[in-house]
């Protein structure tokens, strides 16, 4: 659910008791088995990379333009401890599309990339394609969900 918060102009993201209390399906990748690393890009609000942290105890880092980490945060910190229950993490990290210094930190070392309905522009596919390939580079077989 998302419910803004008027006063500082912020939205909150919870996965809500019904979600949490769900058992995931047997998924062939567990944190039992390894910690499967994941990277979301344009995550917005958080949901998707908080709700795969915990249906899949997995490592995300959900990333955003560096105007969105501060709400972004807030989400992640509100269900920090839904998330940790569920034996994943969420980390927060500013990422400008096709921008060398954002690319270096963020890395490549990611199992699985989540993007979804996140170019709204036309000039924004070629820095999309930019940063896919850098994450994509480096001979490891890598997972690219769109």
């Amino acid at each position: 659910m998302i419910f803004p918060e008027e006063d500082e102009g912020k939205s909150l993201t919870t996965l809500g008791d019904v979600a949490a209390k769900q058992q995931p399906q047997q998924h062939s990748i567990r944190a039992t088995e390894l910690m499967v690393q994941i990277l979301e890009l344009g995550s917005g609000t958080g949901l998707v990379g908080i709700a795969a942290a915990v249906t899949l105890g997995a490592n995300v880092t959900v990333t955003d333009l560096p105007h969105v980490i501060p709400n972004l945060q807030f989400n992640v910190n509100a269900n920090a401890d839904v998330v940790a229950q569920k034996g994943g993490t969420v980390n927060v990290a500013p990422l400008r599309w096709g921008e060398d210094d954002d690319m270096e930190v963020i890395g490549r070392e990611f199992d699985l990339v989540l993007a979804s309905d996140v170019v709204h522009h036309d000039h924004l596919f070629e820095p999309l394609i930019q940063t896919l390939r850098f994450l994509l580079k480096g001979g490891v077989k890598r997972k690219l969900s769109l």
